[in-house]
């Protein structure tokens, strides 16, 4: 009884909150400890709510990933694309099986080796693409 008590407070906490400036480390702190306890207790849409809300991309690539989320998935990857964080950006696009926008993002992010050894197995068509690329990169250096 007291696990369902406890959840119930925290989700009024929750419709209170929601409203208020995310960009503080005391607001990022409670999302992440409200989603902890949304994902403890089994619900999984208030659990992606707060990892929305508190910015955690890699609690979102997890909890997508684990339920098949193939919406939510494609949008984590524009966002955290967005954001530069691309091993994120790339795990999501991966898992997707979007092997030709890992490319795009690692020629994007300036890790031409990495797409062309990705393109050399998942890509060949575009290898002749990549690697006069990393040729021209190689001048510069």
């Amino acid at each position: 009884m007291f696990p369902v008590v406890f959840f119930g407070l925290f989700f009024c906490f929750f419709e209170q909150v929601k409203d208020i400036d995310k960009d503080t480390t005391d607001t990022i702190s409670k999302w992440k400890r409200l989603g902890d306890l949304a994902l403890t207790n089994g619900d999984l849409d208030l659990t992606n709510k707060c990892a929305a809300a508190s910015g955690d991309l890699a609690g979102l690539l997890l909890l997508h990933t684990a339920t098949g989320n193939a919406e939510g998935m494609a949008q984590l990857a524009s966002q955290a694309s967005g954001l530069g964080k691309t091993n994120v950006a790339f795990a999501s696009l991966f898992v997707l099986g979007d092997v030709s926008g890992c490319v795009d993002l690692l020629v994007s992010s300036g890790r031409i080796p990495e797409a062309a050894f990705f393109a050399r197995t998942y890509l060949p068509s575009r290898m002749s693409e990549l690697v006069a690329l990393w040729k021209t990169d190689l001048a510069k250096v």
